[in-house]
């Protein structure tokens, strides 16, 4: 008997690897697990047909995916209450609806299923109740970890990970619902409330590079509109004081003081912020199965523009340097040799050592672009590239040699 579970357990396990593997198209996939059902009911492969649902919602079939998730549900909380065979053999395709609030009530469904109907919820434009309901089931998941709610108490690493999950849903969807889309910053309490969302993610999950990459992405959404919202007071102070009389334009000492205090903060929140995002785009790089080039290009903006100004931040680089592969700074070899000329000192260093250690790894993606730059009109280009050729020549003397012989001739 137990050799025959473990064969069956091997056997689905195949099915879902070859699964992964097809193309993701919902005829392809309807035929291949209305064939399985025949062997599996839609609650022993209820994996395979949460997917199948998220399919069809990603297609635009919403209704199909309703009903897929609304008849699991019904046939997961009917075989915890012990109902007959033919029930829980009924087609997923049923027309079957479920209300949100019935959903959550449901005790001996799988969670999986039911964060998979929230999602539902979310993508057929009832983002405020999607949103809610999402609260009551991390509370409820929460509670499931020590207790009896779908099974979570017997997997501690599954219920972790869907945890896991339902804080980021949270803080993407906190951050949809509110408008950051103004040349404002953002609330306080508002950032921090999604910023807590994504922290939570990652204290359960602290080698997942999607809520490492939505924590860096919500500190750089506060960076950016706390630097637009400077420009925009700075232009509108300007146009204000050259439209009143001299007297009147000086300010008196109590307003001058209190636009200081608040730039201030702003600066100090900005740069907290910055620090923030630096070290989440280093994570989500690290951790990412690849070169994800959006995150990196972010990392760089924030590098050129801030190392400079935030006297933390260069050591904050310098280690994220070792925490990512040395290929990562390939595909933007062009925009880091365009500022070997950057006129702040910490940002040169920080590119001269980034620098060099991609040239000794691998010479041959450095080689010409440097040859090129020390040609330059530009005398900090010059000194820059030639600095850099001349630590390749120690591991690398002869292609350095070849290149410049080219270039030469």
């Amino acid at each position: 008997r137990a050799q025959l579970v473990q064969s069956a357990q091997h056997v689905q396990l195949v099915w879902r690897r070859r699964l992964g593997g097809v193309r993701r198209n919902v005829e392809v996939w309807d035929q291949i697990l209305m064939v399985r059902s025949m062997v599996l009911t839609p609650t022993e492969d209820a994996e395979s047909w949460i997917k199948m649902a998220s399919l069809c919602r990603k297609s635009g079939k919403l209704r199909l995916s309703e009903n897929i998730l609304s008849n699991l549900l019904c046939q997961q909380e009917g075989v915890a209450e012990g109902a007959a065979e033919d029930r829980r053999r009924q087609s997923v395709y049923a027309e079957c609806h479920l209300d949100l609030e019935d959903v959550l009530q449901m005790r001996n469904a799988d969670p999986r299923t039911t964060y998979a109907f929230l999602k539902h919820v979310w993508e057929s434009g009832n983002q405020e109740d999607a949103f809610r309901g999402m609260k009551r089931f991390v509370l409820m998941v929460e509670g499931g970890r020590s207790g009896d709610v779908g099974g979570l108490a017997e997997d501690p690493s599954g219920a972790t990970a869907l945890l896991a999950r339902c804080y980021l849903k949270l803080g993407q969807w906190q951050r949809e619902i509110l408008d950051w889309s103004a040349p404002k910053v953002p609330d306080k309490e508002e950032v921090s409330v999604v910023i807590e969302s994504f922290r939570s993610a990652i204290q359960l999950e602290n080698k997942w590079h999607k809520a490492w990459h939505w924590w860096a992405l919500v500190n750089f959404d506060v960076v950016n509109q706390t630097e637009m919202a400077r420009v925009a007071g700075a232009s509108t102070s300007s146009s204000s004081s050259s439209a009143l009389p001299p007297a009147a334009s000086s300010g008196t000492p109590a307003a001058t003081g209190q636009v200081a205090d608040a730039s201030s903060e702003e600066i100090s929140r900005r740069d907290a912020a910055v620090s923030a995002a630096v070290q989440g785009f280093f994570q989500a790089i690290a951790h990412g199965n690849g070169a994800n080039l959006q995150n990196t290009l972010r990392l760089l903006t924030l590098w050129f523009k801030f190392a400079g100004s935030i006297p933390e931040l260069e050591a904050t680089l310098s280690k994220g340097f070792d925490t990512i592969s040395i290929d990562t700074w390939l595909q933007v070899i062009p925009q880091i040799l365009a500022r070997i000329h950057s006129p702040s000192f910490v940002v040169r260093r920080l590119i001269l050592q980034l620098l060099s250690a991609v040239g000794k790894k691998h010479p041959q993606a450095l080689v010409y672009p440097l040859t090129v730059a020390a040609k330059s009109q530009h005398m900090g280009r010059v000194s820059a590239a030639k600095s850099i050729m001349k630590t390749m020549q120690q591991h690398s003397a002869t292609l350095v040699e070849q290149a410049e012989l080219v270039s030469v001739e």
